[in-house]
């Protein structure tokens, strides 16, 4: 059975891609060089920030973060690492910050997975952080646990 999208064809620029003698033209190079500065983020590309980890209750005595973005205009792609080397008495939920304050007026959420059970995280954007969390709304957090998510929202 083959799969059909009932959606129209992306448009696509109407410009020549070769000249008669073969060579790619100025408009099509000029073309490929805009999709890539696009894919590579006016900024340079991925971008690294250290996110600061906030428990909802108690506190983790050890854990590392680390994190990477990506911003074009006001679309920002965040993934980030945790590793919670000793849980301590956090509990309830791990908030995460993000690198640039997000548009608050939308509900963004994301995806990721634990490493050590491959249990499914569900990420919350809010004013300043992401709320992470398991899939079912359980804590995540636990000695040895590797937080792995990827999500995108809208700058403010």
């Amino acid at each position: 059975m083959a799969v059909t999208s009932k959606l129209p064809p992306l448009p696509l620029p109407q410009i020549p891609i070769v000249d008669r003698d073969g060579r790619m033209t100025k408009e099509f190079a000029e073309y490929l060089r805009a999709i890539d500065v696009l894919w590579r983020g006016a900024a340079g590309g991925w971008r690294e920030y250290s996110p600061t980890l906030t428990p909802g209750a108690g506190a983790l005595t050890a854990a590392t973060a680390s994190g990477r973005f990506y911003q074009i205009g006001k679309i920002v792609v965040v993934h980030f690492n945790i590793l919670i080397t000793t849980n301590g008495t956090a509990s309830s939920y791990i908030d995460v910050s993000l690198p640039v304050i997000p548009n608050t007026a939308f509900n963004n959420t994301g995806a990721g997975a634990e490493g050590t059970t491959n249990k499914a995280l569900r990420l919350k954007v809010a004013s300043d952080k992401v709320r992470v969390r398991y899939y079912d709304g359980t804590y995540p957090g636990a000695d040895g646990n590797i937080l792995d998510g990827t999500f995108v929202y809208e700058a403010a």
